[in-house]
């Protein structure tokens, strides 16, 4: 009888790991695809809607987002310098909650990362 009901509960861990699993990877695709072309745009105009630390016009990022090597989303922006308890600081949801397409350019060690809720791109080295 016991090893019945240990083998339910590693059927119901399962069932709950792979649901969220399945929600998770289908939140972060369609994610990507609804934004990807706004987060390539973004890239690639630096202009006044993006806030770049290397600039567009360079010739290392000349080109660079047309074809990224890699998107993945990822939530929240490890750069932005606030810790975890700091939750009055105005920067707080962009470096924890947010969700940010991040693109990898193909040959070079430039990144971009787009906020989908801020609609602003940062390009910077790794």
């Amino acid at each position: 009888m016991r090893a019945l009901v240990m083998l339910l509960c590693l059927l119901a861990g399962l069932k709950i790991w792979t649901q969220d699993h399945l929600y998770r990877t289908a939140t972060a695709d369609a994610l990507i695809k609804a934004y990807r072309a706004r987060a390539i745009d973004a890239c690639e105009k630096g202009g006044a809607a993006t806030a770049t630390t290397v600039l567009p016009s360079s010739p290392l990022a000349a080109g660079t987002w047309t074809e990224p090597a890699a998107v993945k989303l990822v939530i929240g922006r490890p750069d932005v310098d606030v810790h975890i308890w700091d939750i009055d600081n105005p920067l707080w949801e962009t470096r924890f909650k947010h969700p940010h397409l991040v693109l990898s350019g193909g040959g070079s060690d430039l990144v971009c990362a787009y906020g989908v809720v801020a609609g602003l791109a940062t390009v910077s080295r790794l």
